[in-house]
């Protein structure tokens, strides 16, 4: 879903997909924070970066040894 010009926040039905391998939701204009559903256990690779995505970045990522992108946020 990279790419789209999507807006506002991350859905939370994502949260509801189950086990993700990836994800990649890069370079459009999700604002908000990062869901608290999203966990380095649930995806092996996110890329969240070029988003508006604001707030403090969930502990459990960066202690993650999967790959995590938030680059380019309001974090």
């Amino acid at each position: 879903m990279a790419n789209n010009h999507i807006e506002g926040p991350i859905p939370a039905n994502f949260c509801a997909l189950g086990e993700l391998w990836f994800l990649d939701l890069s370079e459009n204009n999700f604002n908000g924070l990062i869901p608290s559903c999203f966990s380095p256990e649930s995806f092996q690779y996110a890329h969240l970066q070029k988003n508006e995505l604001e707030g403090p970045v969930k502990e459990a990522f960066s202690k993650s040894t999967r790959l995590v992108t938030v680059t380019r946020q309001k974090l």
